[in-house]
């Protein structure tokens, strides 16, 4: 009896582990538009020093999964880790020449508000925000892009695990950023309100060593339990 409650416990929390890392939400924000200011001082697009006005797309995926949890609620769903292991990566693409990063390590934030102000001061927010050292080429990157709307209706929950499209935005409530400047001080860097957004967020599918795991795991866990009452009868 002292043995049989342990094992049990094992097995169920390795199949519970794998199960909760198989939920992972990946989300990637798209956005694009115009560049309102823009420096290219290294030189990364081959467009010219002066990025103004320029046709430019971003891509922004994170693994929620690595992220710390900074407040969930009914409204607020908001994820942080601050110089720990992340995965973060993305593309930006300026006049069809795209820079790819790869975050291991750094800053990674996710969030999604509704009605983030009250009910005196409504709010819907959501934005993905990476930083850290590019493992392709050792550049430190700094990326991001959100929307704000005093229209709290745009989001129906804050579950990452969703799909939005937004087009004709304009304004200030959309921004895009991103910045990239090496160990020699020459930087590169973006500042737009795009014209469009789309988040989509899915649950992550479990690999296959990751869905055995669980599988055994709860197998093992029932076997035991299924034993154990044979022996007390």
């Amino acid at each position: 009896m002292p043995i049989f409650f342990p094992r049990c416990a094992l097995a169920l929390a390795l199949s519970c582990a794998a199960i909760s890392q198989a939920q992972a939400t990946m989300v990637t924000l798209s956005s694009g538009g115009t560049i309102y200011g823009g420096i290219d001082d290294r030189n990364l697009f081959k467009a010219g020093r002066d990025l103004t006005g320029k046709a430019y797309t971003q891509t922004l995926t994170i693994d929620t999964d690595l992220l710390d949890v900074r407040e969930r609620s009914t409204g607020v769903n908001a994820r942080l880790t601050i110089y720990g292991p992340v995965k973060v990566h993305g593309t930006m693409t300026v006049e069809g020449q795209t820079y790819a990063w790869d975050i291991g390590f750094g800053i990674g934030e996710v969030n999604m508000w509704n009605s983030a102000g009250g009910p005196r001061f409504p709010l819907s927010f959501m934005g993905v925000h990476g930083y850290g050292q590019n493992l392709q080429d050792d550049l430190m990157v700094n990326a991001n892009a959100d929307y704000a709307d005093d229209n709290p209706a745009f989001l129906s929950s804050v579950d990452f695990a969703q799909q939005q499209n937004l087009s004709g935005l304009s304004g200030y409530m959309a921004h895009t950023g991103f910045w990239v400047r090496g160990y020699d001080g020459v930087e590169t860097g973006i500042d737009a309100f795009p014209e469009w957004l789309r988040w989509e967020g899915v649950n992550a599918v479990p690999e296959p060593g990751t869905l055995a795991l669980a599988l055994l795991g709860l197998g093992v866990g029932l076997g035991m339990a299924r034993q154990r009452q044979r022996h007390t009868r």
